[in-house]
């Protein structure tokens, strides 16, 4: 309903001038069937629509208008048309869902632009959405969604993490898990055990064994040098071969009584070996999401 347009019932006109007819200033009764009947119909389409179309006038404000198939919000009081050109209006998103950037397609606000992950606390998306496993899609249908992943596939979120992108990685790169490169230092303190002493036992008196039996060799009036002769009577006696009698075996007793050792350890170090500990990857204390992504 056009502003400002009604009924007169002080027999002027909104130019001020008297209105010459029949009713003398007094409308009749079908102005006012039709003045309500505009009425009417301007609330019922603030019902549906929620928001009134722009009309010329001074808005307040804070007014919240449709103009062009846009929704505006007055960031001052003002008279001029919502247009991009002017600061006066601020525009909130567009009515269309062409692009699906801001509406769903039952016309629901969404602002998250279509392809971002989104943490979702259930294992059953939200209609419209998919949750990110690795599977391929129809490029056709949801041709938004492919210009985000040209591959036709979604990433597997499963298990992963998201990271800001460092100039030398591609977009929807993968990277393995790891650590940053370090190196540990250890010692063993060295210590010096002196020269510790064995426990002490006695192993009594002990005996060699029994050697040494021999005898010695002799000539009995032999000849030659060394060989002494004896004459009895004519008889002649002498160059026989004679041994002593065995004798000279015997045995040592030895005394080793209570003794000990003494064993020089000194000054020394031991090897260190370091065993291997954690998870079979490196994480951070967490709560499990699953990854969507709306379809569009």
């Amino acid at each position: 309903m056009p502003r400002g347009w009604g009924v007169t019932t002080d027999g002027k006109g909104p130019d001020g001038k008297t209105v010459t007819d029949p009713t003398n200033g007094i409308p009749p009764m079908e102005w006012v069937n039709a003045l309500q009947k505009r009425t009417d119909e301007a609330i019922l389409w603030l019902e549906q629509n929620a928001w009134p179309d722009w009309q010329k006038g001074t808005w307040p404000k804070g007014a919240t208008v449709v103009n062009g198939g846009t929704v505006w919000r007055a960031q001052n009081d003002t008279a001029l048309e919502p247009t991009e050109t002017t600061d006066d209006w601020l525009a909130l998103f567009p009515l269309t869902n062409l692009d699906a950037r801001y509406l769903h397609a039952d016309n629901s606000v969404n602002f998250y632009p279509v392809g971002a992950p989104v943490p979702w606390p259930m294992d059953k998306p939200p209609e419209f959405y998919a949750i990110l496993q690795g599977q391929a899609f129809d490029t056709t249908k949801y041709p938004q969604l492919a210009a985000a992943y040209p591959s036709g596939k979604l990433p597997d979120m499963r298990g992963q993490t998201i990271k800001g992108k460092s100039d030398d990685r591609a977009v929807l790169s993968p990277e393995a898990g790891g650590i940053q490169s370090h190196t540990h230092t250890g010692a063993v303190a060295a210590t010096d055990l002196g020269s510790p002493n064995t426990s002490v036992f006695d192993y009594g008196n002990k005996a060699t064994d029994v050697q040494g039996q021999h005898n010695h060799a002799y000539d009995w009036f032999g000849g030659g040098p060394d060989v002494y002769h004896v004459s009895m009577d004519d008889v002649h006696m002498g160059n026989q071969d004679r041994a002593t009698s065995d004798s000279g075996n015997h045995a040592h007793t030895v005394v080793i009584g209570p003794h000990q050792h003494t064993v020089p350890l000194g000054p020394h170090g031991h090897g260190l070996t370091i065993n291997a500990t954690g998870n079979a990857a490196n994480t951070v204390d967490n709560i499990a999401f699953n990854y969507i992504v709306r379809l569009a």
